[in-house]
């Protein structure tokens, strides 16, 4: 995808099997939500010693999140890069719109991962 090494967790496609993921994704958005809570401040999120296991496992240090959620009549679509090592949001985008499609929302993801890989 993207001409990328990408490892989708998703938590809507987790078994007993992949119990590791459930963890790592559950420590990835504890990690996001400290973040997420200080964007405005230049700091290092609770679990940042824990995140270096999981770094390792993926081989990566960026971790990009992204959704659309809706509260009709409004969709709102975003996508963060975070850098896992430093804290940093590397790029953010967020859109608000009267209905986001599932079309536009992966042109919305792709441009941005587009960006991004420059």
């Amino acid at each position: 995808l993207f001409n990328l090494d990408i490892k989708l967790i998703n938590s809507k496609k987790l078994s007993a099997e992949t119990l590791d993921s459930y963890n790592d994704l559950s420590l990835l958005k504890e990690w996001m939500n400290e973040r997420f809570s200080h964007r405005n401040q230049n700091m290092i999120p609770l679990f940042s010693d824990q995140i270096e296991s999981t770094l390792n496992k993926y081989k990566t240090k960026h971790l990009i999140y992204t959704g659309v959620y809706e509260s009709p009549p409004n969709s709102y679509y975003f996508l963060t890069l975070y850098d896992l090592k430093s804290g940093e949001i590397k790029f953010s985008d967020y859109k608000e719109s009267r209905n986001i499609s599932k079309s536009e929302s992966y042109r919305l993801i792709k441009n941005n991962i587009e960006f991004i890989k420059k």
